[in-house]
């Protein structure tokens, strides 16, 4: 049984030999086969068989083939380059020999080099080659990183997002190390963005692409690199230089509000994105940003303009209750906010939060009225409008009715009601600028 066995292995090995001694290779006349006849017919059988190996994943008989191959006619397939990679990967993947692993990782590198010599791509080939070169040579990520930057230069913006995505993280390792400065660091995510961004705009429908920017921008976002003020300090001078150039004022807004960085810059850039395309949304967030600020004047105006502008009743609705809101609290405008509370209410009769809007300017009103009856009849009205809050949105009653217990307390007392010859149910018009009638309790 020994001996059967043996026999049917060396058969098995024999066949891919028994098969290129048996065809009938003709000369290709080709000189990329080799420089005459013999050459020729020597490279096309060393190719055949070495490509059988290959096939059976064998990979140590598939070597002396590929290597004749590959020293007497490289430029004779691009397969040759390929398959080379794969045997010498699994050669060093498994061996424990550090002087063979030497070698084997010597050939690899070779490998990619010849196959830029006869078959050119340099930037995507010495962008694989480094990726092998950092797998392999981990204490060595500076040269390794300037593979990359190589292989990116030279396929200009069009580079592999793998290639991106794997410079990006060897240059935070390098900012680690204090090998790279943080200005390093921010122009090459700068630099890999764009490029992530223009490609993701000619294939929207790609995948790995999205999957690629998405994992970049939140490595950043959680790296040391953006702060605040490495931020400010990289694109300060850049704005200064080129204020109107849309696409950089877009980065610095994105970058900087995503940090939480109330710096001037954020808001002049956002400025200068807002006039080269003025948006419902763009005007909003301009106006949050100035509220949050401080500076009222100008939330005002973009809010205004927000309002203006948005084609959404529902969302338009919203603006006017955060206008109302400003109004009423920090310019203590309250006929203003009231009106804006009834905008919101004529775009959106479903919005609770504007007629607790309207509940909050009267509890916030202080001299409406000759007398205190009068004064504190305004809370009924107030009740009134947080009890409308709760009806066209109950998801706020747990809010709204907080509000009415508190609020109730203030109400009229049942002696003063009677000594204003009122009874309960009766209609009473709050008077001032408010004018509304509510019912007596």
């Amino acid at each position: 049984m020994k001996t059967k066995k043996l026999l049917f292995i060396l058969f098995a090995l024999a066949l891919p030999m028994l098969a290129a001694a048996q065809m009938n290779i003709k000369d290709p006349k080709d000189p990329k086969y080799g420089s005459d006849s013999t050459a020729r017919v020597t490279c096309l059988k060393n190719l055949s068989l070495y490509g059988e190996f290959i096939k059976q994943d064998n990979f140590h008989d598939a070597r002396k083939p590929w290597i004749k191959v590959f020293t007497q006619c490289p430029a004779a397939s691009l397969n040759t380059y390929i398959n080379g990679a794969k045997i010498y990967k699994d050669f060093i993947d498994n061996t424990t020999d550090a002087s063979k692993k030497s070698m084997y990782l010597d050939t690899l590198m070779l490998i990619y080099d010849r196959r830029i010599e006869n078959f050119g791509r340099r930037g995507y080939v010495l962008g694989r080659k480094a990726m092998d070169y950092i797998r392999y040579y981990p204490d060595s990520l500076t040269t390794g990183y300037k593979m990359l930057n190589k292989s990116v230069s030279l396929d200009e913006g069009k580079s592999e997002e793998i290639i991106l995505a794997i410079r990006f993280q060897v240059a935070l390792q390098l900012y680690a190390n204090k090998v790279l400065t943080a200005s390093d660091v921010l122009n090459l995510y700068t630099e890999s963005e764009g490029y992530l961004t223009n490609q993701l705009a000619a294939k929207p429908d790609d995948k790995s692409i999205l999957n690629v920017k998405e994992t970049l921008e939140q490595q950043f976002a959680s790296s040391e690199v953006a702060s605040c003020d490495n931020l400010v300090n990289l694109f300060a001078p850049k704005f200064k230089a080129t204020p109107d150039d849309l696409d950089q004022n877009k980065k610095i807004v994105a970058m900087l509000s995503a940090k939480n960085c109330k710096d001037p810059l954020l808001y002049d850039a956002s400025e200068k994105v807002y006039s080269a395309q003025p948006t419902a949304d763009a005007a909003y967030n301009l106006g949050k940003m100035f509220e949050t600020k401080g500076d009222y004047t100008k939330a005002t105006q973009y809010y205004k303009a927000a309002i203006s502008s948005q084609t959404n009743l529902k969302e338009k609705s919203k603006i006017d209750v955060v206008l109302g809101v400003l109004y009423n609290r920090e310019l203590n405008d309250k006929p203003t906010a009231k009106g804006l509370a009834y905008d919101a209410i004529k775009a959106d009769p479903a919005n609770g939060y504007a007629y607790i809007l309207l509940g909050n300017i009267y509890v916030g009103v202080k001299n409406c009225g000759d007398d205190d009856f009068a004064k504190s009849a305004i809370y009924w009205l107030a009740v009134d409008k947080y009890t409308k809050a709760k009806q066209v949105d109950p998801s706020l009653a747990t809010e709204v009715t907080k509000l009415i217990d508190t609020y109730s307390q203030y109400f009229p007392r049942k002696e003063d009601v009677f000594f204003h010859g009122l009874a309960a149910g009766q209609s009473y018009t709050v008077g001032c600028w408010i004018n509304e009638t509510t019912t007596v309790r």
